[in-house]
């Protein structure tokens, strides 16, 4: 996806000119399983907006639960976040731990950023915790091209 294609000027003051960088954002993913109840599911996010880029890459596995009539799954996985740093080029800024849980149309999510980079003195090696609610609106069906659960 695209953001702020008219790059808009953000500027204060009507005499000044500070026009906001366009950014561009990538998804991709797939899942993989490897038996009947077990599968991976990688996936990578890629970011750009001006001068800064933040990759984030990992894959998670994918445990089904319960009967075949109705869908649970939990998933656990480990990413990492890469991103510039102006002075020395690319920085591995983040180890991140997550878990997911589905049923049915809801999934429930968590996840752990572990600052593994220089950065973590100023946030005193406290990580960040986020937590995520969905609901699909329109349920599991059968599609002649193949569409993977996130």
């Amino acid at each position: 996806s695209f953001h702020h294609l008219n790059r808009s000027n953000q500027s204060f003051s009507s005499s000044d000119e500070d026009l906001l960088y366009s950014r561009f954002t990538f998804h991709a993913g797939g899942e993989f399983m490897m038996g009947d109840r077990f599968g991976l599911v990688p996936g990578v996010i890629v970011m750009s907006q001006g001068p800064s880029f933040q990759v984030n890459a990992g894959t998670s596995f994918k445990f089904l639960l319960g009967s075949r009539q109705s869908y649970q799954a939990f998933q656990v996985g480990l990413w990492t976040r890469i991103s510039n740093k102006i002075e020395t080029g690319v920085l591995n800024d983040a180890a991140i731990l997550s878990t997911r849980f589905d049923y049915e149309n809801f999934s429930l999510g968590f996840s752990y950023d572990i600052n593994v980079s220089p950065l973590r003195t100023a946030s005193n090696s406290n990580g960040a915790f986020e937590f995520a609610l969905a609901y699909k609106i329109c349920g599991l069906e059968r599609r002649g091209v193949y569409c993977p659960n996130f």
